[in-house]
């Protein structure tokens, strides 16, 4: 169910990973065969989507009543397999001025 994601360090693949998981209205989805910058949810012009972009980022775009897009992008980053208690972490979110609110 899980994907197994990597992290800054280049040779994440030769050790330990960061298991996610990803709920789609309430529902575990098996998401372990999803390969690197495939949609999760949506699709490329989508008013909604989530995207695995690379081996160590989730990328969610959100269309607002008004229009605007607003994204976010989740990351692991950390370089230490033993604290991947700590790893996920918000790299950048974008939201529009006018619905800040």
């Amino acid at each position: 169910m899980a994907r197994v994601f990597g992290n800054e360090n280049v040779d994440w693949k030769s050790g330990p990973g960061c298991p996610i998981l990803f709920y789609k209205d309430g529902e575990l989805q098996d998401i372990s065969a999803v390969e690197e910058n495939s949609y999760l949810y949506g699709g490329l012009g989508s008013d909604h989507s989530v995207k695995l972009d690379g081996y160590n980022k989730i990328k969610i775009v959100h269309k607002t009543e008004l229009g605007s897009i607003s994204e976010g992008m989740l990351e692991l980053v950390e370089k230490d397999p033993v604290s991947f208690g700590r790893a996920i972490g918000i790299s950048g979110c974008v939201c529009p001025l006018k619905e800040q609110e």
